[in-house]
Parts: C-alpha cells; structure tokens; sequence
C-alpha cells in the first residue's frame, strides 16, 4: 500500500508542479514532496486495509474525472482540481470496498438473527 500511495505522490506532485508553473527543479522537489506525503498516508491506511489496487484504480479515476472538470470549465484555484481528485478517489477507493463488505456482512448478520425471531 506504500508503494501505491508513493506512485500517486509522483502523479500528486507533477500535477501540482505543472499548475504552479515551476520549472524542471520544482518537478522533482514536487514529486518527491508527493512521494513523502503520500507514502506516509499509505502506510497509515495500509496498518488497516490491505488492498492496494483499489486506491490506484480511485486515484486514477479521481484524476480522470478532475481532468474532464478542466475540459469543460477553466478553474482559476489555489489547488488544481486533478490533484484534489487523485486524492479524494484514491482515498474512496482505499476505504469503500472495506466499508461495503462490513456492511454486507452487518446485514446478513441481521437479516439472520431476524429470521430467527420470527420462527
């Protein structure tokens, strides 16, 4: 989960480093900030869900939908709405799959002690 969340540090940072209009140095400080930042919310997460795909598969959808609100409307923001969509679908997709089987499981739970009062 590390690994992913650094790789999506590198999209992070060359997102931010393209909108800020930083030269090749701003490049790679970028990224390697991206790197750090998210490296450590990666291992953070990945203390308490194990599947690392899902955050890639967010993040990058996250980016992709970021990258279409550009398409159709120029935002003049502090914080470039690709970046903030990276972030924002890899952290849904961490934490979605979990939450949806806990819930899945909670209902059968219930739905199986309901059916045990009604006999």
């Amino acid at each position: 989960m590390t690994f992913a969340w650094a790789g999506l540090g590198i999209l992070l940072g060359g997102c931010l480093a393209l909108h800020g209009g930083n030269g090749l140095i701003g490049l790679i400080s970028f990224t390697i900030a991206g790197q750090i930042v998210l490296g450590f919310t990666g291992f953070c997460l990945g203390c308490f869900f194990d599947r690392a795909i899902e955050s890639v598969v967010g993040g990058l959808a996250g980016l992709l939908c970021g990258a279409l609100m550009l398409v159709d409307t120029p935002i003049v923001a502090q914080v470039p709405p690709t970046a903030l969509s990276l972030v924002i679908g890899a952290l849904l997709g961490a934490t979605s799959w979990p939450f949806i089987s806990a819930t899945t499981r909670i209902g059968q739970l219930v739905l199986k002690r309901a059916s045990l009062l009604v006999r």
